[in-house]
């Protein structure tokens, strides 16, 4: 286990698939219509981190008012995104765990070592809260589904603003430590190929989103057919 964690080759192919899951769920998004008075597109974020009880509602019920094909291909990308969220998350928690741990085994401070190994400990808890928020909502995505109780709503959005502020300092933080391990000239051979693969593997993953087709709603593909 510890050979992993510190080999940066597997860090690379834990990264690759992080990746490709990734473009995965990036189509499955272009999917994603909701009908609040016009058909509109919308993100998994307005699922994930409702700014209301009545927004989270106003999203899932509007699938459910979509013309049937429409609403049939949207409620399938969501929940195939949710799915497939289960696979994504563990991966990207460990990569997070992966540098947090990577930064604490260089820095010889000991507050600062304990203060990433904290940070990489924590990332088994962001993906619990991250789990728990798929359940949630893959039991809310159902026609007759209840405006959440503001109670519930905001337990449900603390959780989440708590996982993205450990995810974000972790992330952040870790990054800029490797950064300034370069700078300085800090590092090993593999560490160096890794950081090519890992920039190789970024224009590859931006090229191809940007060769995605847009998805438009069902109804205006069969409108522009006839």
């Amino acid at each position: 286990m510890e050979y992993l964690v510190y080999n940066w080759y597997f860090f690379n192919f834990v990264f690759g698939v992080f990746q490709v899951l990734g473009f995965i769920m990036i189509g499955q998004s272009r999917r994603f219509y909701t009908k609040e008075l016009v058909v509109r597109k919308f993100s998994i974020m307005e699922l994930k981190l409702p700014a209301t009880p009545a927004s989270l509602y106003n999203v899932i019920a509007g699938l459910f008012q979509l013309d049937a094909r429409q609403r049939r291909i949207s409620i399938e990308a969501v929940r195939r995104q949710l799915f497939t969220d289960f696979l994504f998350m563990p991966l990207t928690y460990a990569i997070v765990f992966m540098l947090c741990w990577r930064v604490a085994d260089k820095i010889s401070l000991e507050p600062a070592r304990q203060f990433y190994t904290f940070l990489g400990l924590l990332q088994p808890l962001c993906l619990l809260v991250d789990m728990s928020a798929n359940v949630f909502l893959l039991r809310k995505l159902k026609p007759n589904t209840q405006l959440p109780s503001k109670a519930n709503h905001r337990i449900y959005l603390r959780l989440q603003l708590l996982k993205w502020i450990i995810f974000v300092v972790a992330s952040v933080c870790s990054i800029a430590a490797i950064c300034y391990f370069w700078l300085v000239g800090n590092y090993s051979g593999a560490a160096f190929n890794s950081l090519l693969m890992v920039l190789g593997q970024l224009l590859v993953f931006c090229i191809a989103v940007l060769l995605l087709p847009q998805q438009p709603p069902a109804a205006e593909v069969t409108s522009n057919r006839h």
